[in-house]
């Protein structure tokens, strides 16, 4: 399994900026360094205005005068830009997914049977006792499951059918104000037109 991770965000005219942000995508690489240095809308302008990237590094790192490790490397390709955060899969097969929305907050999204959008700082604040999120996505994972499959189910009887015919594709996480737990899952059938996940 390779390690690729992109970056993305949605603007306020509703369309999506995304691109690269290198190898070794997973939190303790990408993750750390989005909420560590770019968690306001300033912070991330300044990110997402350097272009695509090999390696995130620390504000004003590009210049020079910071160990290799925390120099950003911009790859001289701008982001590129689409109608809808369904359109942020679409030039790079990604492994690790890292995502800005409106509300200035940064999102984890799985890929799978669905899209799952995680409040980046709950996945912060489960990590395991190496500080690697993956325990915490697989317990999510099975959470969603969960809910799709016994609870979901009984209150959306046509989904069964539905499911089968057409399928769901994103689902979102709610989290309590400290990021400790899950407070709510959202999922919405897939339909024609994708309604976004900041509108639900």
């Amino acid at each position: 399994m390779a390690d690729i991770s992109i970056i993305a965000r949605r603007l306020k005219n509703g369309n999506v900026e995304y691109g690269w942000s290198g190898n070794g995508g997973y939190y303790s690489s990408v993750g750390i360094r989005l909420l560590a240095w770019y968690d306001n809308p300033a912070d991330v302008d300044y990110l997402f205005g350097l272009g695509q990237t090999r390696l995130i590094g620390k504000k004003g790192s590009e210049n020079g005068g910071f160990p290799a490790y925390l120099t950003h490397s911009p790859i001289g390709k701008e982001f590129w830009i689409g109608e809808t955060e369904q359109d942020i899969f679409n030039e790079i097969m990604t492994d690790y997914t890292y995502f800005y929305d409106l509300d200035n907050e940064w999102y984890y999204i799985t890929r799978g049977p669905f899209q799952i959008k995680i409040p980046l700082g709950l996945i912060n604040n489960n990590l395991d006792e190496n500080n690697d999120e993956f325990k915490y996505i697989l317990t999510v994972g099975d959470k969603v499951l969960r809910y799709i499959m016994e609870e979901y189910r009984v209150t959306h009887p046509e989904f069964n059918d539905f499911i089968i015919n057409e399928g769901y594709d994103w689902i979102v996480i709610k989290t309590d104000e400290n990021y400790e737990d899950i407070t709510e899952i959202i999922a919405k059938k897939k339909e024609k037109h994708h309604i976004e996940t900041n509108v639900w």
